[in-house]
This record gives structure tokens, C-alpha cells and sequence, in this order.
């Protein structure tokens, strides 16, 4: 899902402050091309590091044997630390290109309830980022079976499901109540009026 979610929520901002809307195909092609460096460099990492005799284990280890109690043995998948920093350094830059982002919004915007918004979304997203990654720097200490492994999955299920929903409350749920509460002012006819109507009378409406 990431950088894909977190790259399609700065297209949308940077786009709401522009005259022309871009078409569908060309949006999909530009969020496309702007996530292919981070995840070259993270299938480059992960596969194909000319590195990976000289790093120690725990900065490449995708997977391992576990063995459990009762001596059944299994191979568990684990996030490989270097792909940790390769997250955070992308974290940076997007935290910076979405502060930018913001703040361009929130200069053209005169309505303070959508200057607040901007603002909650921009800071939920940078904190949800840097949560996210420390989180990920961290994973690999603990094995699966420790609590305080889950407590850290936990952590960050938590911390992209609050950005998904502060990004979809403001970039979709309110401006689509807001359009419907403006065309309403603007509609005469009324639903609850007409069924509430005797039924001889609602061929004069």
C-alpha cells in the first residue's frame, strides 16, 4: 500500500490548488511514476544488494526459522532493517514535499474551517509517517512471538488507519456532505415534504 497511498494523497492535495483538473489516465501514469524510485530502491535493497557479505544479518534478514515449544519449526517473514531506513529517508522528503504542499494550500485558502483542515491532515500524515517509521526500525528486535512484536504491528496498523481516515474525512466525506448541503440550499423539492403530502396531492407538485 505505502508510498502508493501516501503518494496519491500529495497528488490530491497539490492538484486541489491548481485551475485545471488533470485527467484520469494522466493522474493514474504521474502517482505511478512518482512511486517507482522508492520501490526500485527497495526491490534493489531487498533482492539484489551487491552489499548483502559485507551488512550484518539483521540489516537484510527477510525471514528466519522459528521454533516453537513444541519443537515445530517454521519460517517467519520480518521487515529487514535496511528497508527500515530506506522508508525513513523517503518519509523525510515526503514530510517536507507535504509541509510545502500544505502550506501553499492553506496560503490561497480564505475559509478557516478548510485552513484547519489542511492543517490536521498535513500534521496527521507527517506524524503518522514518523510514527511509522521508528516503528519499523524497531521490529526486528523482537521475534514474532513476543508480545511486544505484535504490540509494534499493532502500532502500526493504528497509525496508517488514522491517517487513512483523517485523509478520507477530509479529502472526501466532508467536501461531499458540503456539496450536497450547497445544492440543497439551491433545491426546492423535498423529499419528507412530498411522502408526508396526500397522494391526490402530489400530482400537483
Amino acid at each position: 500500500m505505502e508510498p502508493g497511498f501516501l503518494i496519491t494523497l500529495f497528488f490530491l492535495i497539490s492538484e486541489s490548488v491548481k485551475k485545471q483538473n488533470p485527467s484520469q489516465i494522466g493522474a493514474v501514469l504521474r502517482v505511478l511514476f512518482m512511486s517507482l524510485p522508492t520501490l526500485i530502491l527497495q526491490t534493489v535493497v531487498v533482492f539484489f544488494n551487491p552489499l548483502k557479505a559485507q551488512l550484518p544479518w539483521m540489516m537484510i534478514r527477510s525471514s528466519f526459522l522459528s521454533v516453537d515449544e513444541s519443537g515445530n519449526k517454521s519460517m517467519r517473514c520480518t521487515y529487514p532493517l535496511l528497508s527500515s531506513i530506506v522508508f525513513g529517508a523517503f518519509g523525510v522528503v515526503y514530510s517536507v514535499g507535504l509541509l510545502i504542499c500544505c502550506w501553499r494550500v492553506v496560503s490561497l485558502v480564505i475559509n478557516k474551517k478548510m485552513k484547519l483542515r489542511i492543517e490536521v491532515l498535513g500534521w496527521t500524515v507527517m506524524m503518522s509517517v514518523l510514527v511509522e517509521s521508528l516503528l519499523l526500525g524497531v521490529v526486528g528486535i523482537w521475534k514474532p512471538e513476543s508480545i511486544w512484536y505484535g504490540g509494534v504491528l499493532l502500532g502500526m496498523f493504528v497509525s496508517v488507519a488514522i491517517c487513512g481516515g483523517v485523509a478520507e474525512i477530509v479529502l472526501v466525506i466532508k467536501p461531499i456532505v458540503e456539496a450536497l448541503v450547497a445544492a440543497g440550499d439551491y433545491c426546492q423539492w423535498n423529499p419528507v415534504v412530498r411522502y408526508m403530502q396526500p397522494v391526490e396531492d402530489r400530482g400537483n407538485i
